[in-house]
């Protein structure tokens, strides 16, 4: 086996004991597996993958699915009940707020406490001491004992422990969500860093985090590993799983095959087919998209110009709150913006099967971004933004080359934007 992996699994599960009344316990206690009083619960089951070292992997999938009892099992806080996992390197795991503190220290206490149960000694925590009260920023509290602390002050610390110990593997589980908008940036960027140098192990709900961070994602669902690949083609299956189940694209395309004989009422129009990743109850289908921006170009767009994003769709079935949207994504699969129509507050009356109509959204301004290909997304879905099922949704329908007016700081900048400088005497 090689060497360079920091984690190993080899077909592990976890199974518990779930009993119905706390009388159960003891029957089996007395019983010694003669019979049984309990109903086994596998959290995870049969899962196996390696985790190189310097990997960022990510870790999706439903609450309840088995992320955290995977998290639990890489950091050695329960053993498998089948299989085997091995971990190189030191580990500094948060996967829940303040665990391991213990409510009566001082923040200072704990820290020392923390630190050297991940065997740093003495002498190491008082050199990164000071950083790590930078870094936590909750100032006279850290001596104050940890039972008086807020949640948001609880994780501060937690997290400058765990990533100021010089760990060789970051586990984060879904705790960066606690916390004001600063001290997550600023969590998000520590972990960057560490990204370059360490294995980070990232469980989120935060599928923008997830394909922004990771190399390679694992989704685990009803305690089974699904996908292990990379993160946007893992983040768009476990959505339409979210939203369809397992139907996928096992849906019938004899609806859409017959885009190729429409004729569409305005031109430029391209019909979708079959090689375009989609999925949805097809309640409705969109046949054909456009997208035109300056001088009626198909596939370049100019920062700060008009453009268009159009979709011609045909109606099979009663669609009773018709939503119309469209995303926007980079190369890599980021989120960077997109609209539908309940949040434009554009009602749109209910569709009746076979009806059909072209649904155009208007950019007055193509926003400044970094200059390289970009996707649309297109959809239609029946429900509100809260709830609703997809009709039809269709991944990276349409490329377009982003052809920036000026360097944008960061993802992208605002066109037109004025700047005025007044000198003062004195």
């Amino acid at each position: 086996m090689l060497n360079d992996f920091a984690v190993h699994a080899r077909s592990i599960g976890k199974c518990y004991q779930i009993y119905n009344q706390p009388l159960d316990r003891l029957k089996q206690s007395l019983w010694r597996g003669k019979r049984r009083f309990y109903e086994e619960f596998w959290a995870l089951k049969n899962a196996s993958f390696e985790i190189k070292k310097g990997e960022t992997v990510g870790i999706i999938g439903s609450n309840g699915s088995g992320k955290s009892t995977l998290m639990q099992l890489m950091c050695g806080t329960v053993n498998p009940t089948a299989g085997e996992i091995e971990v190189r390197g030191r580990v500094a795991a948060l996967l829940e707020l303040g665990a391991g503190f213990n409510p009566e220290f001082t923040g200072r206490e704990n820290v020392y406490v923390n630190s050297a149960i991940m065997g740093l000694s003495r002498a190491e925590t008082d050199a990164r001491y000071d950083e790590i009260a930078e870094f936590a920023g909750i100032g006279s509290f850290i001596e104050q004992p940890v039972k008086t602390y807020s949640t948001g002050m609880y994780v501060r610390l937690a997290f400058a422990v765990a990533v100021n110990v010089s760990p060789d593997i970051l586990l984060v589980d879904e705790v960066l969500s606690v916390g004001d908008a600063r001290f997550q940036q600023k969590c998000m960027a520590k972990i960057r860093r560490f990204c370059q140098k360490g294995t980070v192990i990232f469980a989120s709900h935060d599928m923008a985090a997830i394909t922004e961070l990771c190399s390679r994602v694992l989704w685990i669902e009803a305690g089974k590993l699904r996908l292990n690949r990379e993160p946007k083609f893992v983040v768009e299956k476990y959505l339409e799983f979210m939203y369809e189940g397992d139907m996928g694209l096992e849906k019938s395309q004899s609806e859409i095959s017959r885009s190729s004989k429409t004729k569409y009422p305005l031109q430029k129009f391209v019909p979708v087919t079959k090689e375009l990743r989609q999925f949805g109850n097809r309640k409705a289908t969109i046949e054909s998209i456009r997208f035109i921006s300056r001088n009626g170009s198909k596939g370049l767009v100019y920062a700060g110009e008009e453009c268009e994003i159009s979709i011609f769709l045909r109606v099979h079935e009663k669609i009773a709150k018709p939503i119309f949207g469209y995303i926007v994504k980079n190369r890599l699969g980021q989120e960077i913006f997109g609209d539908n129509t309940v949040l434009m507050k554009y009602p749109v009356s209910p569709l009746s099967s076979g009806q059909s109509g072209i649904v155009t959204f208007r950019l007055n301004e193509w926003p400044n971004l970094l200059n390289g290909d970009y996707l649309i997304s297109v959809a239609v879905g029946d429900g509100t933004v809260e709830k609703h099922s997809q009709c039809h949704w269709i991944y990276d329908a349409v490329v377009v080359k982003n052809i920036s007016e000026q360097p944008p700081v960061g993802i992208f900048s605002i066109p037109n934007t004025n700047v005025e400088f007044l000198r003062l005497k004195g």
